[in-house]
């Protein structure tokens, strides 16, 4: 379970005195993700909401107004996002066990990660990532990415040697990676609030499987639109035996640029994109692993994933991959 900070009733209860919500009628923790306390409240009338704590680990408090309106703005643009419910005093959070905490209203359908991928799903997570990247240019956002460059070096520097027990080699393969990365950076290209981590479990779908819903925007930050178009690459493009389907991401091109035209400068630094968001999340799901703890109520995701996933995007240039066949690692 993704529970960081357990909750009792009684703690619960007083936190949502100040709201005007119905009675509570039963909690529970809510398994998936890695980054916050999740849990899912059902209310006395049938109504459901989802609390969120949000951990420092993450996010700072100074950084929830940025999120919570990224989110708003989003729905004001169509984008599908759930509501911040708001207290009597009319905040957006309060606190909870000594953790900024907000509810949110619960969004009816199915994750994306408990559906099969399709070329036609793929589509249309290419369109909603166009759709965000060209509503977030009417949204202001200062923050920059706190799990950029620097981060990946600190990663680096404090996991140490201790990446080898993970993978032989995997401190040098990591350190050689950044550096190039670092070395090859852009600075000039389209920029603006983006979502940060717009995987499967972040994106609900109707029985149509239409996207009715994106949650979790405690990674929105400024960033390049092509850099979080690459995110979405990596999350949406392998298949549950970590194989890479050209299927997959040509339909996600496809539908993104028919939204929004990659320029030319952005497709030249799409690889190297890819190779990056594969060493960001290796590098924050090995930190998970690594410093994971017996009293967490979470369990780490696997950080080889994305080690072989780093691999393959090594020598992967976008148009070698017109072909529909799916490319396996060795």
């Amino acid at each position: 379970m993704a529970v960081f900070t357990p909750v009792s009733e009684h703690d619960l209860e007083g936190f949502l005195y100040e709201y005007d919500l119905p009675l509570l009628k039963k909690f529970s923790p809510i398994q998936e993700g890695v980054s916050n306390t999740n849990y899912l409240l059902e209310m006395v009338g049938k109504e459901k909401y989802i609390l969120t704590l949000f951990e420092p680990r993450r996010v700072l408090d100074k950084d929830l107004p940025i999120f919570l309106d990224f989110s708003k703005h989003m729905n004001k643009n169509i984008i599908p996002t759930p509501a911040v419910i708001p207290t009597c005093d009319d905040d957006a959070y309060n606190y909870l066990c000594n953790r900024p905490a907000a509810i949110f209203s619960f969004l009816e359908g199915t994750g994306g990660h408990k559906l099969k991928i399709t070329p036609d799903i793929c589509f249309k997570i290419g369109e909603l990532n166009a759709r965000m990247h060209k509503a977030a240019e009417t949204f202001e956002c200062g923050k920059m990415n706190s799990f950029g460059l620097k981060r990946w070096e600190d990663w680096i520097e404090t996991l140490g040697t201790d990446l080898n027990t993970l993978k032989f080699g995997l401190h040098d393969l990591a350190q050689s990676t950044y550096l190039e990365l670092r070395n090859k950076w852009p600075s000039n290209l389209p920029r603006g609030a983006i979502h940060g981590d717009l995987f499967p479990d972040n994106v609900f779908f109707d029985r149509k499987k239409n996207v009715c819903g994106v949650i979790d925007f405690h990674f929105v930050c400024n960033d390049f639109y092509a850099y979080d178009l690459a995110i979405t690459i990596n999350a949406w493009c392998f298949d549950n035996k970590n194989m890479f389907s050209t299927k997959l991401y040509n339909s996600l091109l496809e539908g993104y640029e028919s939204i929004r035209p990659l320029s030319e400068d952005e497709k030249q630094m799409l690889p190297l994109f890819l190779r990056a968001v594969a060493l960001r999340f290796l590098l924050s799901r090995a930190e998970e692993f690594l410093q994971h703890t017996q009293d967490q109520q979470m369990t780490p995701k696997d950080p080889i994933e994305f080690y072989n996933r780093l691999l393959f995007f090594q020598n992967f240039m976008t148009d070698n991959y017109d072909e529909d066949d799916d490319v396996a690692f060795s």
